[in-house]
C-alpha cells in the first residue's frame, strides 16, 4: 500500500525525466507541495494527445463515468493481482498509465489513533527518485471542468516492507517507462509481469518517531 508520499521537486523530476522529454504544465510550480495524501494534488507524467507531460492530478482516482464525486471506497492505490477485475480501475490500466515521481513513501502500522501506532519511510538509499507506476482518469464535474486523477498501483513487499505492512507501490526500472506510458501497449499479462517489488537492498526503511504531547 502507499498512503502518503514524498513527491520530487519539479527540478529533481525534469531531470530524471529528460530523456522522456515530458512538457512542464504551468500549474507544476505554482501549487506543488512534496506532502502528498489521498485526495491531494501531485505531479505525474503521462501520455496526453500523444505528447508526454508533466502535470498535477488528484490522489485519489475517480472513474470518468461517475457524476458526482461520491465514492464510498478508497481509490487511491490498486492491487496490481487483480486490478483488471475491478471496473475502477481495469480500463485505466489498459489504456491510459502514468508515473508518479517521488522520493520516498510512508506506511503505518497499527490502527489510527491507537497508542503505539508506528510510522515508516521508505526511501531509496542513494536519495534516487522513484518513479511509481499509476494509472490516470480524467474526471469531468457537473460544471464540465475536467479533473486529473490517479491510483498507485501496488504489488506483495519485500521481506524489508512486510515486517510493518503487506503491500507496497510498484516502482518502475527506467527500461520499462515507455511501455508503461505507451497508450497504444495494451498486453495486460506483460504490464502485470513488471509490476514486481523493487529491489529490496536499494532502499531504507526507518521508523519515524512521534513527537510527544506535552502537557500545556
Amino acid at each position: 500500500m502507499c498512503f502518503n508520499f514524498e513527491a520530487a521537486f519539479p527540478e529533481q523530476a525534469a531531470k530524471r525525466l529528460a530523456g522522456i522529454k515530458a512538457k512542464q504544465d504551468a500549474e507544476v510550480k505554482k501549487v506543488f507541495k512534496a506532502s502528498v495524501y489521498p485526495k491531494k494534488d501531485a505531479p505525474v507524467v503521462a501520455s496526453i494527445d500523444d505528447k508526454m507531460k508533466y502535470f498535477m492530478a488528484n490522489y485519489s482516482l475517480i472513474p470518468h463515468y461517475m457524476k458526482l464525486n461520491d465514492l464510498k471506497y478508497s481509490t487511491y492505490n490498486a492491487r496490481s493481482e487483480d486490478v483488471l477485475e475491478k471496473r475502477t480501475f481495469k480500463k485505466y490500466f489498459i489504456e491510459s498509465r502514468c508515473l508518479i515521481p517521488m522520493t520516498a513513501y510512508y506506511e503505518y502500522s497499527g490502527t489510527r489513533g491507537a497508542d503505539g501506532r508506528k510510522i515508516y519511510r521508505s526511501n531509496p538509499k542513494d536519495e534516487s527518485i522513484l518513479m511509481a507506476a499509476g494509472i490516470l482518469s480524467t474526471w469531468t464535474d457537473t460544471k464540465g471542468v475536467a479533473h486529473p486523477t490517479f491510483a498507485i498501483i501496488t504489488t506483495e513487499p519485500t521481506k524489508q516492507v512486510e515486517k510493518y505492512y503487506e503491500r507496497m507501490p510498484v516502482f518502475l526500472n527506467d527500461k520499462y517507462w515507455d511501455i508503461w506510458l505507451d497508450k497504444e501497449f495494451n498486453d495486460v499479462k506483460a504490464l502485470q509481469e513488471i509490476c514486481v517489488p523493487w529491489v529490496e537492498s536499494k532502499m531504507v526503511v526507518k521508523e519515524i518517531k512521534r513527537k510527544k504531547k506535552t502537557a500545556k
